[in-house]
């Protein structure tokens, strides 16, 4: 049976970890069972460096901690949202679409303006509460939500126009890599036209948009949609550069368990894989972070000026107090209001 004051417990650690960007150093528990039992963590071989260091010190971690008891074999490959009910691999990391074709729910976590920053999506997702629906969700397809962590976010450009506020964004033409419909709809729902982001597009540059009447308009790129990465390599036809800390899209990053290989492991064995689980999470997000901040810190330089957008404020004339949708916008079937108001509770 899987043991929810472990489960909270080893959460609570992974969170308050990753609140003061610490590496943590557990020391090796004290008993230990007589066998060895072998865990196979399946990853895609395409994921960051900096990801694919932190499943190793994981892997590190866990026998170290079990004294060799329990160890993870980690495994390069393409895992998707069967490979655990397949029973392919004890474990597996997946991002967030890959999971959303087990259940539509998660789909809901990549929508725009639902998180502040990273710590509150790690905060939010790897919440009790929140915990608690995923784990019932999954439960009949044998997939047992580990934890969360943050993998970094989309943010936005313009050739000098604020974008802070709901209001700010209508009339805005931007070009965007959104990774479905249902994120583009929500810009939509703003008064934003999006185009398909091409790395030919440059801002203030004019393009040629077809309208419902079947005729065709002239209109400016305004914006275009980044990451910290491609702030500094950007291109654009004008002088003036701002830098949108929107947050507005991210792309979680899971780790998951057959429910099945979980619930066969003692105890002990769970303790120490939860707890494992609270310094893999502490070592992304303390490696992020300090990659993160040396980005930041290069765009201040050049003097790009930021601007921080009103989240809390745009998520309310989206999706409302309640999550229940605006007259301004309908969220699509998948959105669940629970999970959404869970989410906002967190900082």
């Amino acid at each position: 049976m899987i043991s929810r004051r472990l489960i909270a417990m080893a959460v609570g650690l992974a969170v308050a970890l990753c609140g003061c960007g610490q590496q943590m150093h557990s020391p090796t528990l004290l008993s230990s069972p007589a066998q060895t039992h072998t865990l196979v963590l399946q990853v895609n071989r395409n994921l960051s460096r900096n990801v694919l260091v932190c499943v190793d010190e994981f892997a590190d971690a866990v026998e170290q901690m079990s004294g060799g008891a329990l160890t993870v074999d980690v495994q390069l490959g393409y895992p998707n949202d069967t490979t655990v009910s397949r029973e392919e691999a004890d474990m597996v990391l997946l991002n967030n679409a890959q999971i959303a074709r087990a259940d539509r729910l998660f789909a809901m976590f990549s929508l725009p303006f639902l998180f502040d920053n990273g710590h509150h999506m790690t905060s939010a997702l790897n919440s009790e509460e929140v915990r608690q629906i995923l784990e019932q969700r999954l439960s009949e397809k044998g997939i047992f939500p580990m934890v969360a962590f943050y993998n970094g976010s989309s943010h936005l450009v313009t050739g000098g126009q604020e974008l802070r506020t709901a209001t700010d964004f209508r009339g805005v033409t931007a070009a965007m890599s959104v990774g479905s419909a249902d994120e583009s709809a929500v810009f939509q729902a703003l008064g934003v036209r999006v185009l398909p982001y091409t790395s030919a597009l440059r801002l203030g540059e004019r393009v040629e948009l077809s309208t419902e009447d079947g005729k065709s308009e002239s209109v400016s790129v305004s914006a275009i949609e980044v990451t910290l990465d491609q702030v500094l390599s950007l291109e654009h036809s004008s002088g003036r550069v701002r830098f949108i800390n929107s947050y507005h899209r991210m792309e979680p990053l899971w780790l998951f368990m057959s429910s099945q290989s979980f619930g066969q492991l003692t105890s002990w064995e769970q303790a120490v894989l939860l707890e494992s689980c609270a310094g893999l999470t502490a070592g992304m997000e303390e490696r992020r972070s300090v990659r993160e901040a040396g980005l930041r810190e290069q765009i201040r330089a050049r003097e790009i000026p930021e601007v921080d957008v009103e989240r809390l404020a745009i998520a309310g004339v989206l999706y409302g107090k309640n999550g229940q949708g605006t007259d301004l916008y309908t969220p699509p079937d998948y959105f669940d209001p629970r999970v959404y108001q869970l989410v906002q509770r967190f900082e």
